[in-house]
């Protein structure tokens, strides 16, 4: 016995009559509610953000993007500052006779 194959669709669907008018209300209502939290989120978070823009970075990495078979994100370069400013001579430990700049010897 042989099932036959649904035939494909002559032309793309399209929709007979337009969306309730609840649904409209609702996918607005939805969008607004949105909106207002993420402008909520930027209230309490951007100050504190801002409070902290004079330091520098402890870690910076780059990263590249390769397109050769597939796109991949590699890093391409990992940076650690060891001074926390510039005035500020670098701390270091001693562990093993090794000597790392840059950690205070409480991390020991």
């Amino acid at each position: 016995m042989r099932i036959a194959r649904p035939k494909p669709p002559e032309t793309s669907f399209r929709r007979k009559r337009a969306p309730p008018p609840q649904a409209t209300r609702f996918l607005l209502a939805s969008l607004a509610t949105g909106l207002i939290f993420v402008a909520l989120l930027a209230v309490v978070f951007v100050p504190r953000g801002l409070d902290f823009g004079n330091q520098i970075p402890t870690v910076l990495v780059e990263l590249r993007i390769a397109t050769e078979g597939g796109v991949r994100i590699l890093v391409n370069a990992t940076t650690a500052v060891i001074c926390s400013s510039v005035s500020e001579p670098p701390n270091s430990f001693h562990q093993a006779g090794i000597s790392v700049p840059g950690i205070p010897a409480a991390v020991m």
